[in-house]
């Protein structure tokens, strides 16, 4: 899978979005960085499924992988609403931002831009629209798809240029998790033990070897059920773990050990070991697992 290229505006558009969601000022029409931010966004949807599919077996709790990326307009401060919803095709206050190729959404022929109305037997309920930017409205949906039944057939009905449209799904299991592209320029890999959050720096930079190996050690938590204050030991325990699910996943696990040396130092180590000690221990695991 290519990594994706970084728009030549990339930098200074992702500013501009920053701060216009956080209510700053409003971006001029045309500016890429809706668009770019669409592509970070399936671009580590696309890795999470991938890991988090693979990997189903090693954790208690499941979800079904739909392949959707969700998004919703009030997620925009209002100045930037009628480009969003111009830019994303959504009719709908919440629709579908993206589809992963090859996962059930994609086989049931859903769409980019299709808003989303029925989920199961629960129509979506939309929250009053808010003056400022926030993710209530897409957070609520995406919960109530990650509570179905891992295996079990997910019928969705959308709205598509006015007419409605009904699809029926039929997921994969794969392990609970949320995960969100955050746009700003700081480097961010973290997770609540919910969501898995990469800023949109992180994904442009490292692109997908970068980013499976900063969500195959977030999952790693996730599967061992480690709280979520930072220890030395849970992060040592993390690492060598996410060599197991990127291999699983059919990642070479040797990215991981290189990613630290090519860019730890700009990364930090902060709760956790001295990146060269992180690497040792990650080469010491390598070395156990071709055995």
């Amino acid at each position: 899978m290519a990594t994706l290229p970084r728009n030549k505006l990339g930098a200074a558009a992702r500013v501009l979005l920053a701060c216009a969601l956080l209510g700053a000022a409003p971006l001029p029409a045309g500016d890429p960085a809706i668009a770019q931010l669409r592509a970070d966004d399936l671009l580590l949807a696309t890795v999470a499924h991938r890991l988090v599919v693979a990997n189903a077996a090693r954790c208690k709790d499941q979800m079904p992988a739909t392949g959707l990326v969700i998004a919703a307009i009030d997620q925009y401060p209002p100045a930037l609403r009628a480009q969003a919803r111009s830019e994303l095709g959504f009719v709908y206050p919440v629709g579908i931002e993206a589809v992963v190729p090859g996962f059930a959404a994609d086989r049931a022929g859903l769409r980019a831009g299709d808003g989303l109305l029925v989920i199961g037997d629960q129509v979506i309920a939309f929250m009053p629209r808010s003056a400022a930017a926030n993710s209530a409205s897409r957070d609520q949906v995406e919960r109530q798809l990650i509570a179905l039944e891992p295996r079990a057939p997910i019928i969705i009905q959308v709205n598509r240029a006015g007419r409605s449209i009904t699809a029926t799904l039929e997921p994969v299991a794969a392990c609970r998790s949320r995960f969100e592209v955050v746009p700003t320029d700081q480097l961010i890999a973290r997770s609540d033990r919910e969501t898995i959050q990469l800023s949109s720096t992180f994904v442009e930079r490292f692109g997908e070897d970068g980013m499976a190996v900063a969500f195959a050690h977030e999952l790693a938590h996730l599967v061992l059920r480690h709280g979520t204050p930072a220890n030395k030991q849970a992060e040592r325990e993390a690492d060598l773990l996410s060599l197991h699910l990127l291999s699983a996943a059919g990642y070479d696990p040797n990215i991981a050990p290189h990613f630290w040396r090519e860019h730890g130092a700009s990364m930090g180590s902060r709760g956790h070991d001295s990146v060269k000690k992180r690497i040792s221990l990650l080469d010491a695991e390598l070395a156990t697992m071709l055995r």
